[in-house]
């Protein structure tokens, strides 16, 4: 922010290294291939992506009956990923685009949940636990996605296959966590509420602060999303990790916009 404090003097710029294990891939890559590393790197990640969602895709609408409807996919898929179109989310979050960041990592969720539909169980939780660990913002939506193959898993009766993932998930997701725990929170309550309020009122509003961030594109972001569920409603194993996670999701926005908390908000 303009007038408020130089980087070298910024608490968070001076904090533990939040993502340790984004640091130390990116020094391989850079130690292995230089600059250019990033840009193929990047280019991967993308791929993944787009690889991900069409092959979920394929599974419930192409069917791979028909190479025109392939095709035409790929045409609407490049449509759709710009950053003036339903590309990004509601407050301005995204997971890629034209910079190569930590978040960029959030990819590996989408591709938890094609390996999720192809009954590979546990690589989907290990690229799940990998997008928080490599970026622990995502350990949030990574319990959200967790409690989603749950719900499904309860109501198919697959007990053993419930506790199976969850601990395999807890073992994969524990390390992350007491870093975090022991170098990054901080246990005296003003100088947390400082922070919050640093982070929800100066440097990102447009993401932490609702009254902020909402507009009527994310009205429209929304219709589009309970379209979308409406008409895979019938795909039980991609509609109820997707539902679970977006009946979370909207019910802590919700309490956060009546109870202003910045946690939440955060």
């Amino acid at each position: 922010m303009s007038n408020y404090g130089q980087l070298n003097n910024d608490w968070m710029a001076n904090t533990a290294d939040h993502t340790p294990l984004f640091s130390i891939i990116n020094s391989l890559i850079f130690n292995l291939f230089s600059i250019n590393g990033f840009i193929i790197f990047h280019l991967i990640l993308a791929s993944l992506c787009v690889f991900s969602i069409y092959k979920i895709c394929n599974l419930y609408i192409l069917k791979n009956k028909n190479f025109k409807n392939t095709i035409l996919w790929f045409i609407i898929c490049s449509f759709i990923y710009h950053e003036k179109t339903f590309f990004f989310g509601v407050a301005g979050q995204g997971i890629l685009n034209s910079s190569y960041q930590p978040s960029t990592f959030g990819i590996l969720i989408l591709f938890s949940l094609y390996l999720f539909q192809i009954n590979k169980t546990y690589f989907s939780i290990l690229s799940l636990c990998l997008a928080a660990i490599i970026h622990p913002t995502y350990l949030i939506h990574s319990g959200f996605l967790l409690i989603g193959y749950s719900f499904y898993l309860i109501c198919y009766k697959n007990y053993r296959e419930f506790i199976k993932i969850n601990l395999f998930y807890i073992v994969l997701i524990t390390p992350i966590v007491l870093y975090i725990y022991y170098n990054i929170l901080v246990f005296d309550n003003n100088i947390n509420y400082q922070g919050q309020s640093i982070l929800y009122d100066f440097r990102i509003p447009h993401h932490a602060n609702i009254n902020s961030w909402i507009s009527y594109k994310d009205f429209q972001s929304l219709l589009l999303i309970i379209a979308s569920l409406y008409l895979i409603r019938n795909f039980k194993t991609l509609y109820v990790p997707i539902i679970t996670v977006f009946i979370l999701s909207i019910g802590l926005t919700v309490l956060q916009f009546f109870f202003e908390n910045k946690f939440l908000g955060l």
